[in-house]
């Protein structure tokens, strides 16, 4: 029993990291919201306030959930004069996570 749970350990520190950065990216994925600030962002880099608009949101609120894509890593924000501009790191994203969804649900 000792040598299994020696094992178990070893695989949990090993993992740990990459399990933490999923559920980051799982949460940010998590969101109605945020998945269609991914579907606007998909083709091109975007002001925030053109993002804005798109929703029936404050500029605070559409900020919130850019912050939470950014810290998962998914997209990036870079400041040009006072406006703040956004865009996805990896292209393909909401794709993925769709076709996972689906997936996880028996469709495919």
């Amino acid at each position: 029993m000792g040598f299994i749970n020696d094992i178990e350990l070893s695989i949990k520190k090993e993992d740990e990291e990459a399990f933490k950065h999923a559920a980051k990216v799982f949460k940010a994925l998590a969101d109605p919201t945020r998945l269609r600030i991914l579907s606007i962002i998909e083709g091109e880099s975007m002001m925030i306030t053109g993002i804005v608009e798109k929703f029936n949101l404050s500029q605070p609120t559409v900020s919130y959930h850019i912050r939470i894509l950014e810290n998962a890593g998914l997209v990036k924000t870079v400041k040009k004069g006072r406006e703040v501009y956004c865009s996805l790191v990896k292209k393909g994203v909401l794709k993925r996570a769709l076709d996972f969804s689906k997936w996880v649900k028996g469709a495919e």
